[in-house]
């Protein structure tokens, strides 16, 4: 049970200082400036740690790369294509046959087109019903594999039950989650000075499920002349923690949640936190580098159960 508590949830332990002698009435404006074929390319390294005082700690890790191309620019908008393949699949699935691996791979290899206003502030995904056809079309395919290679039948179920758990607006909305962290900050304008609270609701990726957070963002570095500017943002969870998980899980598996699991989870003490880190030119308005931080903190009478999750998109091109 607890194993799946923090299944859904992470953290950061990240800790910048500003840089100083900067006149504080600075006011910077982040715009991007790019033009029809500009690409910038970025990798990820998604960490996952998970610690207790019951069980060794693990670790596993995930890198991919993606791509950032501007298909068209005009004075009021920008439209951009996001490409990420899959590049190699989960060791076990290596030794399916070639034709397979291949349209396991394609079944995640989507390109999303998007629209930002003309200082490069998200404004929508352009593609969606375009995409979900696509992927319902692989999404046969790879069934109709499935069932045609040689294989034991209770694997053969597993597989079809993972392939039928995956839906397109799902794995869009888990896509555009880059996309929404690189063009965070951009269109907006800051006084470096400032520190700005803020609440607001975050979806859930995947499951697409509203949290509510309270949090502050405030500049922790800026200098100009090599035209770079640094963000922090710090979130916490508003209300209560326990009843917010407990709506998860029932929107999850209502029929598998009882009274006992309710009463096992009010007696949890648990906590969520958030510290992110955004960094872009100022020149023309491009993230460098962006680092989503969560941790999440469970002590039950079993015992102290910690998991920290990192996301970072850096550009390397």
């Amino acid at each position: 049970m607890h194993k799946s508590l923090l299944i859904f949830f992470s953290l950061l332990f990240n800790f910048c200082y500003g840089q100083l002698g900067v006149d504080s009435t600075t006011r910077v404006n982040l715009i991007t400036y790019l033009s029809k074929g500009d690409t910038l390319k970025y990798t990820v390294v998604k960490t996952v740690t998970d610690s207790s005082t019951t069980n060794q700690p693990s670790k596993s890790e995930v890198t991919f790369d993606f791509t950032i191309t501007v298909r068209d620019s005009t004075d009021s908008s920008y439209i951009f294509s996001y490409s990420r393949k899959l590049e190699s699949l989960m060791p076990e699935l290596m030794n399916l046959p070639i034709k397979l691996q291949k349209s396991l791979t394609a079944l995640t290899d989507l390109q999303i087109d998007y629209e930002t206003d003309e200082y490069g502030c998200f404004k929508a995904v352009l593609n969606t019903e375009q995409l979900t056809h696509k992927f319902e079309q692989q999404k046969s395919t790879v069934l109709e594999l499935i069932n045609q290679i040689d294989l034991q039948k209770d694997y053969i179920d597993k597989m079809e039950e993972v392939i039928n758990s995956i839906e397109a607006e799902s794995l869009i909305s888990s896509y555009t989650q880059d996309i929404l962290a690189l063009h965070y900050a951009l269109g907006s304008s800051f006084m470096i000075s400032d520190t700005t609270a803020f609440d607001e609701d975050i979806n859930i990726p995947i499951f697409d499920i509203p949290m509510s957070f309270s949090g502050i963002i405030y500049c922790d570095e800026y200098d100009s002349e090599n035209s770079f500017i640094s963000f922090i943002e710090e979130k916490k969870i508003n209300g209560d923690f326990r009843k917010q998980m407990l709506d998860l899980l029932q929107s999850l598996s209502s029929d598998q949640v009882t009274a006992e699991t309710e009463e096992e989870i009010k007696k949890l003490d648990m906590d969520l936190y958030l510290i992110n880190n955004y960094q872009y030119n100022t020149s023309y308005g491009v993230p460098l580098y962006i680092s989503l931080n969560k941790v999440v903190y469970v002590n039950s009478e079993l015992g102290k159960h910690k998991r920290i999750e990192t996301y970072n998109i850096s550009l390397i091109e």
